[in-house]
């Protein structure tokens, strides 16, 4: 943003000053997102700091078809079952093909390439978490077969919410990791400066949208979802009515260049019109074939020739709804069947960072290294009631808690 830049510099120095002042700080200094410390030492998944730290050989193919949502879960969120909260360097390039791409955005705009090299940024990042005491907590998790995500925070023995982001995982015919993205939140807020900036820059088409027509159908799927809205439905006259008719009217929107999220229909239309600018569109690059939620990586063309496009990376969560839907037959004729409609009751979107690593998540490293963030974050039960009041709407529950059947979310 603007306004990171303008500061950048002097950010420099008091990360500087910040790191030399004590040994637990410059120990995560250059740290990116970082994730978690790994299991203590009895356990047989995870290895010491000080252990070997040649490349790991490469685990031998997956027997039958590849599932990327259980190889997450397996690499990422296991040990959640058991209390503790790890990842492993090792185990993750274990499950990686030898040509896998590795885009830390908070980190470089390069991806980093091999499993040489995703060892060595890996490892190197555990020891500091380890050193440091910092853990990943997944929130929520998708399903999907070729490619899945998660979302995250880290935190400390404490519980403390620190920096939260997302990571995107895809794997291949071999059910071996081929590419990652992973994006950790911006520390300083645009808010609503995002869109200004980009409706001062962005140009807008020469003929204006025309609205979608008999191209409408029922997606089937929280992928599908997804690929409807951004890849067909995108750039409609309607586009925003036609999205919000998927949107839970409950739904909790995290665009993390806000404080707060987006709680309920209402907030969350508001907010896709404020963003709803000609000429900008939204092109979904990697899309999880998820059927409950969905992983994406995409990128912002302003339509403007040259210009640099910000990736980012989102995560939706759905749920089914059994009822009547509608059915288009071969003749175009729309008719009223059973069916279950996908609705989304969770987004979350976070864009890369300007500078990298941004300074303010280098600061916030040197002074507070466990969570990356000057001071423990809002639960996102306590976001969700902050939000409501803030704008006086009705929260989910009386107290702004999550549903009591909402048992992906955790921490």
């Amino acid at each position: 943003s603007s306004s990171s830049s303008s500061s950048a510099s002097s950010t420099e120095s008091l990360r500087v000053s910040a790191a030399s002042a004590s040994s637990s700080a410059a120990c995560s200094f250059l740290a990116t997102t970082g994730k978690a410390r790994p299991a203590s030492s009895s356990s047989s998944s995870s290895s010491s700091s000080s252990g070997p730290s040649a490349l790991p050989p490469m685990d031998p193919p997956a027997a039958g078809e590849p599932d990327a949502g259980a190889l997450v879960t397996r690499l990422w969120d296991s040990c959640a079952v058991t209390g503790r909260l790890c990842w492993s360097a090792r185990d993750i390039v274990a499950a990686c093909a030898e040509n896998v791409e590795w885009e830390d955005l908070s980190f470089s705009s390069k991806p980093i390439v091999g499993r040489a090299a995703v060892f060595a940024h890996l490892a190197a990042r555990q020891r500091r978490d380890e050193a440091c005491g910092s853990r990943l907590v997944v929130e929520r998790a998708c399903d999907g077969r070729t490619a899945a995500g998660f979302t995250w925070h880290r935190s400390n023995d404490g519980g403390d919410v620190g920096l939260r982001g997302t990571t995107f995982v895809e794997v291949d015919g071999d059910g071996r990791v081929v590419y990652v993205r992973e994006i950790a939140e911006p520390l300083f807020k645009p808010g609503g400066g995002t869109a200004r900036l980009l409706r001062a820059v962005a140009k807008p088409p020469a003929a204006p949208p025309a609205p979608l027509g008999d191209a409408r159908h029922q997606p089937a799927s929280a992928s599908d979802l997804v690929a409807y809205l951004w890849l067909e439905v995108q750039g409609a006259a309607d586009f925003r009515a036609e999205a919000a008719r998927y949107f839970d009217k409950d739904i909790v929107y995290q665009d993390l260049n806000f404080d707060l999220p987006f709680v309920g229909l209402e907030h969350v239309a508001s907010f896709l019109e404020e963003f709803d600018i000609p000429g900008l569109t939204f092109v979904p690059d990697r899309i999880s074939d998820g059927e409950e939620s969905c992983c994406f990586t995409w990128e912002v063309d302003l339509g403007v020739e040259g210009a640099a496009r910000v990736k980012g990376v989102s995560f939706y969560e759905c749920e089914s709804i059994p009822g009547m839907i509608e059915r288009r037959g071969e003749d175009g004729v729309v008719s009223q069947v059973k069916g279950k409609e996908v609705r989304v009751t969770y987004v979350r979107d976070i864009p890369e960072s300007t500078l990298k690593p941004p300074p303010l998540q280098a600061l916030a490293a040197a002074i507070k290294p466990d969570l990356r963030t000057f001071k423990p974050l809002l639960r996102e039960q306590q976001a969700v009631a902050e939000s409501c009041s803030v704008n006086a709407m009705a929260c989910r529950t009386s107290t702004g808690d999550m549903r009591p059947d909402d048992k992906k979310l955790r921490g």
